[in-house]
């Protein structure tokens, strides 16, 4: 198995956040805020099959925020553990993919 590493940064303020990977629900939450003191508003984990580097080996991945109507979709590669960032930067949602985890104050 390999792990996605979620973090929800900055610009959350009191929104519904759902997220997918693949066809499946993985996270839903009514009132998510940035914590402006360490830019974090909250983080989870999604456990993915691990790929082999032929064939299918990335999950697509879908953040939306349906109170504001954002919604970003990326394909991040399941062949190790992953770190993925999201933010609200000027009314768009950023996926920010990493192999090493972000750090916090």
């Amino acid at each position: 198995m390999a792990t996605l590493h979620v973090a929800l940064h900055d610009g959350f303020a009191g929104d519904e956040v759902v997220v997918t990977a693949g066809e499946r629900e993985v996270y839903r939450k009514p009132s998510v805020t940035t914590r402006t003191q360490i830019g974090l508003a909250d983080s989870f984990e999604i456990e993915t099959e691990i790929g082999t580097g032929t064939g299918s080996s990335s999950t697509v991945l879908c953040v939306s925020l349906p109170g504001r109507g954002l919604s970003a979709t990326r394909s991040v590669p399941t062949t190790g553990d992953r770190h993925v960032g999201v933010s609200v930067i000027d009314g768009r949602l950023e996926l920010k993919e990493s192999e090493e985890r972000f750090r916090y104050a």
